[in-house]
């Protein structure tokens, strides 16, 4: 009959056609602009994820595609991955039948690489390049490098070479040692210094700091990742580049500079609002999201092409 209502498809709150969905409830991700899945295991498809901040099925490729509160950078050749929301980066689980081989960096990051890329701190362990010092599926524990997934040739920072086992870890906090011995080390984790003199023990620096040479909050150096110094000129103190209380910026994750912080990276659920000044606003009260319902914790804005502008149902993490 001309003129009826269909009811778009199970879980679509947006379509064009009974067929057609353009945009998906809540918990609900846009599969081939079609139908909403529940994202769980293989459900959106072969060589596809779930991606929350554009609440569609994408590619393990591509990684996000259109408009999104957040872009996902796509991994090639890459077979099957999900995504890390803690890290906000996506995880290969397999390279597929290309001849690649699926790596895991230090930092947890995975790659599909060439065979002969899988050389000095990694061995190869049937599809997969492996980091020497996974004892897990293998390798030797406090390894760096190897010749084998048995034979150590270099260990890691806060490992010695014992001979049997080849890596024994130094004193806790400690990076490089003689022996195992608390006062035979010869460099400092990062937040403690060197006492006592080379070799020596290793003592606790300020709050946030991460080098000093002496003990005290206003005594450090340098600042961990997250802190900024207020003081340009020689020991200072460290505050968290949110701290707006000591001229940091609010919603701010990452920042350099001196006693007025420049902000690079802002926190979950915060987005930029100019490129390259870096202030920080939370998605849920930019007065331009949601339909102007500041705050509104319940509600999702649909760029043209699908895509999902703000989400707000994000600030429950906060």
């Amino acid at each position: 009959q001309s003129g009826a209502c269909e009811a778009c498809v199970d879980g679509c709150i947006d379509c064009t056609a009974a067929n057609q969905c353009t945009a998906c409830k809540d918990g609900k991700y846009l599969k081939n602009g079609a139908s909403c899945v529940d994202g769980a295991g293989s459900t959106c498809g072969a060589g596809k994820y779930a991606d929350r901040y554009s609440g569609k099925c994408e590619s393990c490729v591509a990684g996000t595609t259109g408009s999104s509160s957040q872009k996902i950078a796509g991994i090639t050749d890459c077979a099957a991955c999900s995504l890390d929301e803690a890290n906000g980066r996506l995880t290969c689980s397999s390279c597929g039948s290309g001849g690649k081989l699926l790596k895991t960096d230090t930092d947890g990051i995975t790659s599909c690489v060439e065979s002969n890329t899988c050389t000095a701190d990694y061995f190869t362990e049937g599809s997969e390049c492996v980091l020497c010092g996974n004892e897990g599926k293998g390798g030797v524990a406090g390894c760096k490098s190897c010749s084998d997934k048995s034979t150590c040739t270099a260990c890691l920072e806060g490992y010695y070479d014992s001979g049997t086992p080849k890596c024994t870890a130094c004193a806790e906090n400690c990076l490089t040692c003689n022996d195992a011995n608390a006062g035979q080390c010869t460099k400092c984790s990062p937040g403690f210094f060197l006492s006592g003199g080379s070799p020596g023990t290793c003592s606790v620096c300020g709050a946030n700091c991460a080098t000093c040479t002496q003990a005290g909050d206003d005594k450090c150096l340098t600042c961990k990742q997250g802190y900024f110094m207020k003081t340009s000129n020689g020991p200072g103190q460290c505050f968290a580049c949110d701290d707006t209380k000591n001229q940091g910026v609010e919603g701010c994750a990452q920042c350099n500079g001196g006693a007025t912080p420049t902000c690079t990276k802002c926190k979950p659920n915060y987005r930029e609002n100019s490129a390259g000044t870096f202030s920080c606003t939370k998605v849920c009260e930019d007065d331009s999201a949601c339909g102007g319902t500041a705050g509104s914790c319940d509600a999702i804005v649909v760029d043209g092409d699908g895509s999902v502008k703000y989400h707000c149902s994000q600030c429950r993490q906060q």
